[in-house]
C-alpha cells in the first residue's frame, strides 16, 4: 500500500514523538531554523492533520479496516493500537418531562444570567468599594476582580 509522503518520518511511539519535539525545539532555540517559518509550518501541519483526522470519509475507512479484525481484536501499527469506541456520549434530559428537573434547569439558567450580569458589574470596579445590602443593612467592601492573562501568539492563514 502506498504511504502518504508527509508521514514518512513521523514517529509512531511516545518516545519517538518526544525525541522529535526536542529536536525541533533545540533547532529553534539554537537559531538553526527561523522561528516564524517554524511555527507557521507547524500550525499549518496541525490544522491539516486536524481536518484529516476529523474527516468522515477517513473515519469510515478506519472503521471498515478495524471491522476486518473482528470483535475484541484491534489493528496495530508499530505498537500503536487502533480501536473503535464510543466517544462524546451525551444525554438529553429535556424530553424526560420531569417537573423537578425542568424547574432546576430553569433556576440554573436564571442564576447563570444573574452571575453574568454581576460579573459585568464587577469588571467595572477598579478599586475597593463599600456597599450596603438594602435587605439586611450589612455594610461590605467589594474588591476589583483579579485579571490574569498570558502572552501568546496566533497564526492566521490567508484563504
Amino acid at each position: 500500500m502506498k504511504e502518504i509522503e508527509i508521514f514518512g518520518n513521523i514517529p509512531v511511539t511516545k518516545t519517538g514523538q518526544k525525541t522529535l519535539v526536542e529536536r525541533m525545539k533545540d533547532a529553534l532555540v539554537e537559531g538553526e531554523v527561523d522561528p516564524i517559518e517554524s511555527i507557521v509550518k507547524a500550525k499549518s501541519l496541525y490544522e491539516v492533520l486536524s481536518v484529516f483526522l476529523k474527516d468522515e470519509d477517513v473515519k469510515e475507512c478506519v472503521e471498515k479496516e478495524c471491522d476486518k479484525y473482528g470483535k475484541g481484536e484491534s489493528p496495530d501499527y508499530c505498537g500503536a493500537v487502533v480501536q473503535i469506541k464510543e466517544a462524546g456520549v451525551k444525554w438529553d434530559y429535556k424530553n424526560c418531562e420531569d417537573p423537578l428537573y425542568n424547574s432546576l434547569s430553569l433556576q440554573m439558567e436564571e442564576l447563570k444570567q444573574q452571575m453574568k450580569q454581576r460579573e459585568t458589574y464587577l469588571k467595572t470596579i477598579t478599586s475597593s468599594k463599600t456597599e450596603i445590602d438594602e435587605e439586611t443593612g450589612e455594610i461590605y467592601t467589594i474588591l476589583p476582580p483579579v485579571r490574569t492573562a498570558s502572552t501568546s501568539y496566533s497564526v492566521t492563514f490567508k484563504k
